[in-house]
């Protein structure tokens, strides 16, 4: 029995090695560091990540520093979980941490380079981590803490235009949103501009119709929002495309974006009958936000959203706010200023005629106490609806238009 019981925990050991690389030294022992890769093989513009832990519990904490030796093939990450260090404690010492690296994009043809990317220092009390003393318990040098890495070269080194999807975009004609995202592979020498177009512009708009890239910001992914646009017909879902046009730049290596070769993304517009429709737009949510203290009511106690007439109309239309506020104790929210506003403060509504139905009504919310005593924190959401009304603000028994609600969070604090 009691041979089977070591036997039973020297397997436990060596199973819980395998989960990473215990660095062999040319002395004694076994170095307690574990890392994910010893060596990697990857391609130019990919990432690399290397994870570190220490395998035995320190007596104090052990800081190592890490160097890249060419940095012109393999970098660290700029993004904000990416480090050069790593801090290992007594108590967080076997959970893996983090060193983020890409392999550089250079678009040149030079075959398949190498580098490494190594601990440059390790700065601790505890001597069995500590390389320069001798009293240590873990004989092994810095060099043997390295990882080798080959870099090979992109498919064809030129430099591109990279869209974050080819597909899968997906709006509807009711003003759905969706996003994409463009960047460029490697640094160019001059400015790119490109131009995005779209294929069919009765179904989406873009926020962008053109991109601007530097030598200095060539990397940063751009965002291009796509909104689904009502085409006012009884169609089926619509396909659409959003590809580069000629691009322009002083950079030859991009020639080939203006003699034809495009970057794309495809999407889908949803077919929604959009007759007799009110679009509106709450990007982000409504918010606001009072104190009920020394009546300041003034903090941040607005919202604003927009809304429009989908399709052509060709008679007036009016639509009535109302807003839901059922206890004298919350907060009452109200229109206060409004281009097209017509009816009363306390009875506001929107006009929408034959030649404005296309015009965005911006609409302003204010908040106001209906209790300025009330001292504990409320927070809660609030709807707004548009109804279609007459031209004196009586709500219409058979209205053309259906009613849209949104919520808007009021909050108020002491």
């Amino acid at each position: 029995m009691r041979r089977v019981a070591i036997i039973t925990l020297m397997l436990i050991l060596i199973v819980s090695c395998s989960n990473g690389l215990i660095l062999k030294t040319q002395f004694r022992g076994d170095v307690p560091f574990k890392f994910n890769l010893k060596s990697f093989e990857t391609q130019e513009g990919k990432e690399i990540t290397l994870t570190v832990s220490l395998f035995t519990r320190p007596s104090s904490n052990v800081t190592m520093s890490f160097i890249i030796d060419d940095t012109s093939e393999v970098e660290f990450t700029s993004d904000s979980v990416s480090t050069t260090s790593l801090v290992f404690s007594p108590d967080n010492y076997s959970t893996a941490q983090v060193i983020r690296m890409r392999a550089v994009d250079d678009c040149e043809a030079d075959g398949t380079q190498s580098t490494t990317v190594r601990v440059q220092s390790i700065t601790t009390n505890d001597s069995f981590y500590d390389p320069d003393k001798a009293s240590a318990g873990s004989n092994f040098k810095l060099s043997d803490l390295t990882t080798n890495i080959t870099v090979n070269d992109s498919s064809d080194n030129l430099p591109r235009i990279v869209f974050s999807k080819s597909s899968d975009l997906n709006t509807d004609e009711q003003g759905r949103e969706d996003f994409f995202q463009v960047k460029l592979s490697c640094a160019p020498t001059a400015t790119v501009t490109v131009p995005l177009v779209i294929d069919k512009t009765t179904e989406v708009s873009i926020s962008n119709s053109s991109l601007a890239f530097s030598p200095t910001n060539f990397s940063s992914a751009q965002k291009v929002i796509v909104t689904g646009q009502p085409d006012c017909t009884s169609d089926t879902n619509q396909a659409f495309t959003i590809s580069t046009g000629t691009v322009t730049t002083t950079d030859s290596r991009f020639d080939r974006y203006s003699q034809g070769t495009q970057a794309k993304v495809t999407g889908t517009n949803k077919n929604i009958e959009t007759s007799n429709t009110l679009v509106y737009d709450v990007s982000g949510g409504l918010s606001m936000t009072l104190y009920s203290n020394t009546g300041d009511v003034n903090h941040d106690p607005f919202a604003q959203f927009t809304v429009k007439v989908a399709c052509s109309i060709t008679s007036n239309h009016y639509f009535k706010l109302s807003f839901e506020n059922t206890s004298a104790t919350k907060p009452f929210a109200e229109v206060t200023s409004l281009g097209v506003l017509v009816g009363t403060a306390s009875n506001p509504y929107i006009l929408f005629t034959s030649t404005t139905f296309n015009s965005e009504a911006f609409i302003t919310l204010k908040a106001d106490l209906v209790n300025s005593t009330l001292a504990q924190f409320q927070s809660k959401d609030y709807q707004v609806t548009l109804s279609e009304c007459d031209a004196s603000g009586n709500l219409l028994a058979s209205p053309a238009f259906s009613s849209i609600s949104f919520p808007v969070a009021i909050t108020v604090v002491p």
